[in-house]
């Protein structure tokens, strides 16, 4: 048995449906006497007789006509998964990768934006991977993604990147309703003047923490200290939990817990804004169609 290949089985398969060793060759693009050749190598290993030869072709015996009936359902599975395979590899070039912070606020502008490709470039497929901000940034380098979508104060000036403008979001303070500072309708910022404020951007964002502190100079208040956390879960279980205060959308804090207040932030730049981000260098023809989509749209 262990000297059985698959194409013997193969062969077998076409001799068996064709009722002919010349038919079957021509079928496998072999010559008749190849053909023979390995069935008297598949009969020999198995130990039994599987054809009988007449003037018109060739029938299979019983222990032929057991074997075929063993053999084809496993060789179409084969065949099947095949196909799928080669479906699979074909049409790994038609993937658009985009990774995307974790963000119910970033996906309620992406998703029409993928929809519209999606319509527009119907073999297009769109894979969409959450993340942090410091392994979008690694992924984005190595070319594990091929446009990232994230805030803009997310995308930086190091990274040898085009950007481009998705979406303007207005900003708010993000904190908890037991705090001192949101007892009232408007922010208290002369209760703030001790307060951590927390982001998600990581420490090496180069301008990250210049722009926290003037975010909050521009409404009154100088945190203690700014703090950097993964990501929005646990952005909104430190509010919860501490006596720290965020900004971001209006969305965060409303899809947050009840005890999370939001208060619209006086911005001293441009407001925070939702941003697409991709290589310079080697833009594959999918991103293309999806910057070139935006410019159409938005």
């Amino acid at each position: 048995m262990d000297d059985i290949t698959l194409q013997q089985m193969e062969i077998f398969i076409a001799v068996a449906e064709r009722e002919s060793l010349a038919s079957a060759a021509k079928q496998l693009y072999l010559d008749p006497a190849s053909v023979s050749r390995w069935i008297s190598r598949l009969e020999k290993a198995l130990k039994a007789s599987l054809f009988i030869r007449t003037n018109h072709g060739v029938e299979l015996t019983d222990d032929g006509q057991f074997l075929y009936l063993m053999l084809k359902p496993v060789l179409s599975r084969i065949a099947v998964s095949m196909r799928s395979i080669r479906k699979v590899y074909s049409l790994t070039e038609n993937i658009l990768r985009i990774g995307c912070i974790d963000s119910e606020e970033l996906m309620n502008v992406l998703s029409p934006m993928i929809v519209r490709l999606e319509e527009a470039h119907p073999e297009i497929l769109v894979n969409i991977e959450f993340c942090h901000m410091r392994e979008m940034q690694e992924s984005l380098a190595y070319g594990n993604f091929d446009c990232v979508v994230c805030y803009s104060s997310g995308v930086g000036h190091y990274w040898d990147i085009e950007k481009k403008l998705i979406h303007k979001f207005d900003s708010y303070f993000l904190i908890s309703g037991r705090h001192p500072a949101a007892a009232g309708d408007e922010l208290d910022v002369s209760k703030l003047q001790d307060i951590d404020f927390y982001r998600l951007v990581p420490p090496e964002m180069e301008d990250a923490e210049l722009r926290s502190i003037q975010i909050c100079q521009a409404n009154g208040f100088t945190p203690r200290k700014i703090n950097y956390v993964p990501s929005i879960e646990i952005l909104k279980l430190t509010l919860k939990h501490n006596n720290g205060i965020a900004i971001g959308g209006l969305h965060t804090g409303r899809e947050a817990w009840s005890d999370i207040k939001c208060f619209k932030a006086v911005m001293p730049f441009d407001a925070e804004a939702m941003m697409l981000a991709w290589n310079k260098y080697d833009v594959p023809d999918n991103t293309t169609k999806f910057i070139e989509l935006m410019d159409k749209n938005f």
